[in-house]
């Protein structure tokens, strides 16, 4: 939520979630060099009761799984953004680079009663008119913008 806090004319938000060992920096050297943060879990922190976010309109989740942090994360980011318009959730799958030998299952909700369920976990209690798809393909607008974009910080830091 600090991101939305920090970025009140933010219209969009994309995020990129996964766990695929073939793609993650593992070597810590490179870790502080290139300032990753401490592994330190998942930390997702509630924002302020009264907070509202008035800009955001589309939410995307690249690597979503149906478990209770994302779909909290995504609860309080359709209670606190008031003019949310639409939620996009992409399965992990979608990442995977398909060298991978220890494959988890999915936890995606692919069949319609899956997207059902997930729908009501999600809405439950939360006023919001956000329509939430939760595709099996990316969309064209969203394929561009699903891979973690090169930082030019880091160019600066190290040159």
């Amino acid at each position: 939520m600090f991101i939305l806090e920090a970025a009140p004319l933010l219209k969009e938000l994309y995020m990129t979630v996964w766990d695929d060992l073939c793609s993650m920096e593992m070597d810590e050297e490179k870790r502080k060099k290139e300032s990753y943060s401490e592994n330190k879990g998942v930390e997702w922190s509630a924002a302020a009761a009264d907070f509202q976010h008035h800009s955001l309109v589309t939410l995307v989740i690249f690597g979503f799984e149906s478990e209770d942090y994302a779909v909290n994360y995504v609860r309080r980011v359709m209670v606190a953004a008031v003019n949310l318009e639409d939620v996009f959730l992409y399965s992990r799958l979608e990442l995977e680079c398909g060298d991978c030998q220890d494959k988890k299952p999915t936890r995606f909700a692919w069949t319609k009663r899956q997207k059902i369920s997930l729908k009501k976990r999600i809405t439950a209690g939360v006023e919001s008119f956000a329509i939430i798809h939760s595709n099996k393909t990316i969309r064209a607008g969203h394929q561009a913008k699903k891979l973690y974009p090169e930082c030019s910080h880091f160019d600066a830091k190290s040159g």
